[in-house]
């Protein structure tokens, strides 16, 4: 995405996040930005709208600085290390049907156009509930005829069990991580587990290092993660991270953010996601 489509992706988020006036003039302006590759929209919650850390940051936060801030703009510039056709869009919320439909219908006739499926927020406290919700979700969008990936989410060690989308939903009863990449399978949505790829990154730099302290948000090397995440999962392949964490840590010391990971440590923070991932096949 480039600086023109930041820009109302900006005053989406700075006014009423229900405007929608302010994601028309997004959404045509990067669908315009887009040109021939295939279109990827990006739905769910906070963590790929981007809301908290927009708000986190101030004026003087440098442009570098909004690869991490808005998902789509990290996304695009790996897809663009790597040579592929793609390029993210942010859909808003999956729930918000006439809105969803207003995208795809915006996109006209593309072909091959994507989605990824993301969601961070407090989950229904059953397994039916939340079965139906998930169908509902992907059904908009599979019978739309994209296709798409759907992403575990991930939160920090001891967060209230409504937020905890890999602990049983009730005894014996399977996690909602799990009931998700269910309703993903019987759908022929492929999806990506980031919450175990969270996990295993814990083990090495702590939950502090990778999630804001609600142990939900996820901080800025937490996002990176997520963009290494999605760019996997929809490519096939782990992406090289170099030239964006060396952008990112130029940023984070201009800025003078305070992080677990400091900008002089995420070259290295970069290198243990790249290698977490080329794990997993």
């Amino acid at each position: 995405m480039s600086a023109g489509a930041a820009d109302p992706r900006s005053a989406w988020l700075a006014g009423d996040q229900h405007a929608k006036s302010r994601r028309k003039v997004y959404w045509r302006s990067a669908i315009d930005v887009c040109g021939n590759r295939t279109p990827v929209l990006l739905f769910g919650d906070s963590i790929f709208a981007g809301e908290v850390e927009f708000l986190r940051c101030t004026d003087g936060v440098p442009a570098v600085f909004l690869p991490v801030v808005f998902p789509e703009l990290g996304l695009n510039r790996l897809f663009e290390a790597a040579n592929k056709p793609l390029f993210a869009i942010f859909g808003g919320s999956p729930d918000d049907g006439d809105a969803v439909d207003a995208l795809i219908e915006m996109l006209g006739d593309r072909t091959g156009a994507r989605f990824v499926l993301q969601d961070s927020g407090p989950h229904p406290s059953t397994q039916e509930t939340l079965a139906a919700l998930m169908s509902a979700r992907l059904g908009r969008l599979v019978d739309a005829g994209l296709s798409g990936l759907v992403l575990t989410s991930p939160t920090a060690s001891g967060v209230m069990e409504r937020f905890d989308w890999s602990r049983p939903l009730s005894e014996g009863a399977p996690s909602a991580n799990d009931v998700t990449v269910s309703v993903a399978s019987e759908r022929g949505v492929p999806s990506s587990d980031f919450a175990a790829l969270m996990r295993e990154l814990a083990t090495k730099v702590g939950d502090e290092a990778l999630f804001q302290p609600d142990g939900v948000h996820l901080s800025l090397a937490g996002r990176l993660a997520l963009l290494a995440a999605v760019c996997k999962g929809l490519t096939g392949e782990a992406p090289v991270l170099d030239g964006l964490a060396g952008e990112l840590a130029k940023g984070w010391s201009e800025a003078g953010t305070d992080e677990k990971v400091s900008a002089s440590e995420l070259p290295n923070f970069a290198r243990l996601v790249s290698e977490a991932l080329a794990r997993e096949g």
